[in-house]
């Protein structure tokens, strides 16, 4: 039904109906249809019939009552017109089920800053159009509110959450909720954000760490175990994507990417050894080691759909400095970005019966990869970039592991764009480079260097020349 408005007034003063007829304009070139005595009620018409059948009219999908010191007197002693209007709107008020047909516009406010409004009506959400500010503040407002089109729109049920039926304990807190305290202040531009940041961190970073091993009585950590413990890290993995993914777009450029480069330090310390912790073998790091690489592959996906290439660039080119449970004196404050390439033997036990998978960690993250924005083909892109930056830089130490979950053809979309130009410019970015005859020659001198591909495995022989499109880049308009 097109919307059809009626305005219900109490006439003070020929200025005050002149502002209301404008309003009455704006909303008809707003493709409104407006019902007003001034356009309507001609000489000889009964006007308290016309009101009555304005207020009945099954076409009027809303009535404008405008709320001043006058209207509501009138209304509340039932005097003269409004009288007798405020008596027809107030039973339909009180009796008719769509409530929303009938819209308080308040132009007054008394003494004590409380708006002049019908007791009939004191009830009721209102609109604010106390001065023109308030008017040109408010009229988008009421416009999206005549034709049912609000801003804020309930969005659709999703399925019933995995963990609902899991009956393990939970380690995640209140990550979630101070997660949406943030992005509401963020949105909403309100103090306080640098603090709201922070609370959402700590939580975060309080979740992961309660699942460290401290207790040097402890021997080794079942595969069962470790995964159990990155299942009860999956909420926390998701809230911290959610950050990445919300604040690259609304943050400002030049603060988010230490934010992230802040964040990625503090996974170094947390897949590391606790310092209290003097003992221990590998099984007791692992659940931290897959989370962090795990996490690392995400932000790292996430920033090429942010288009964030240049902080790709100094993320791939920083050295990071090592938690001082790790130094062991000499030249190892730093590393870079290869902490982050994570293992896990305890995993196997995700192999079918009788078989050894070509990599564990891939294995449990090509399972868990189940979020609406992230597909797997996201992550693959993401390792295998990280993959040519580590041989661009000289050693190929990192092992795309994700790799074995590549299509059958071999081929990786991001690096199929890459042979188009002006896609090519986004990996120079990334790189550093300054032309594709660099990144050429430096990819295959590695290469040869590390005995071609005896760092690098594919369960259909691909080749890292061939999966980059190496001979192919930067070659079409």
């Amino acid at each position: 039904m097109e919307p059809k408005i009626f305005i219900s007034y109490s006439w003070k003063s020929s200025e005050f109906q002149k502002e209301i007829v404008s309003w009455a304009d704006r909303l008809l070139h707003d493709g409104i249809d407006v019902i007003i005595d001034v356009y309507d009620l001609k000489e000889g018409d009964d006007k308290y019939v016309f009101m009555e059948q304005m207020v009945n009219d099954d076409s009027v999908t809303h009535v404008l009552v405008i709320c001043d010191s006058s209207y509501t007197k009138k209304a509340n002693k039932r005097e003269s017109g409004v009288g007798t209007e405020s008596q027809i709107i107030s039973k339909n008020v009180y009796e008719k089920v769509k409530q929303s047909k009938f819209i308080p516009i308040i132009t007054e406010y008394d003494k004590d800053g409380k708006p002049y409004i019908p007791t009939f009506m004191e009830s009721r959400i209102w609109i604010d159009f106390s001065g023109i500010e308030r008017v040109n503040q408010n009229w988008e407002q009421l416009v999206r509110l005549i034709y049912n089109k609000p801003i804020m729109i309930k969005p659709e049920k999703g399925k019933r959450p995995q963990y609902i039926d899991q009956t393990e304990k939970k380690v995640t807190s209140s990550s979630y909720s101070k997660f949406l305290t943030l992005k509401s202040s963020i949105e909403n531009q309100r103090f306080g954000i640098e603090d709201y940041r922070s609370d959402f961190f700590d939580e975060c970073y309080l979740a992961i760490d309660s699942l460290r091993i401290r207790d040097k009585k402890v021997e080794v950590i079942s595969g069962e175990q470790i995964l159990n413990n990155l299942i009860q890290l999956r909420e926390i993995r998701n809230n911290l994507i959610n950050w990445l993914m919300f604040e690259g777009k609304y943050t400002d450029p030049e603060l988010f990417p230490d934010l992230v480069m802040n964040l990625l330090e503090k996974l170094i310390e947390l897949r590391s050894r606790p310092e209290e912790l003097n003992s221990w073998n590998k099984t007791m790091l692992e659940t931290h080691i897959v989370f962090v690489y795990e996490l690392f592959i995400y932000i790292i996906a996430g920033l090429m759909k942010l288009k964030k290439y240049s902080l790709i660039h100094e993320i791939l080119t920083t050295h990071y400095l090592q938690p001082a449970s790790e130094r062991r004196g000499g030249d190892d404050e730093f590393v870079d970005f290869h902490i982050f390439q994570g293992w896990s033997d305890s995993l196997q036990i995700l192999a079918p019966e009788g078989q050894k998978l070509h990599s564990a960690v891939g294995e449990y993250i090509k399972q868990h990869c189940d979020r609406d924005d992230f597909k797997l083909q996201n992550l693959i892109e993401s390792d295998l970039v990280i993959y040519l930056m580590s041989l661009i830089r000289g050693h190929g130490m990192w092992y795309p592991q994700m790799s074995f979950y590549q299509p059958f053809h071999g081929k990786i979309d991001f690096f199929i764009r890459c042979i188009q130009k002006k896609y090519f410019k986004n990996l120079l970015i990334i790189t550093g480079l300054t032309d594709v005859k660099e990144l050429r020659e430096r990819v295959k001198k590695t290469i040869e260097d590390i005995g071609n591909t005896r760092r690098f495995g594919s369960p259909f022989g691909g080749s890292p020349e061939s999966l980059f499109n190496l001979e192919r880049l930067n070659t079409l308009d």
